[in-house]
């Protein structure tokens, strides 16, 4: 799970070009106001709405499995479990597939 949500964090480095890392480099990439990587447009409400909402889904996996699992080992864990988990950050790979670079 480690190495997956590691995975996530090191892709949105080489396409944002930022030096933060972890909690710090979700939270600038995917501002809403000053976006590195836009996901899904941000002129609207609910576009605006979606990016915030993807960021705390980047943050949290950050903040949840890869810092967690940096400092102690994860744990034994059920089967069901790590999938689900290789399904966020397959999910969030997806996600940046279609983010856009800010203008």
């Amino acid at each position: 799970m480690f190495e997956s949500v590691k995975a996530v964090v090191n892709r949105v480095k080489s396409m944002t070009g930022l030096d933060s890392d972890g909690v710090p480099l979700m939270n600038q990439a995917f501002s809403v106001q000053n976006p590195r990587l836009v996901l899904g447009g941000a002129g609207t409400t609910t576009e605006r709405n979606m990016q915030a909402g993807y960021r705390e889904l980047f943050v949290g996996a950050v903040q949840a499995i890869r810092n967690t699992s940096a400092h102690e080992p994860l744990g034994v864990m059920e089967v069901n479990e790590a999938f689900e988990l290789l399904g966020l950050a397959s999910l969030l790979m997806r996600l940046l597939d279609g983010a856009a670079p800010s203008s």
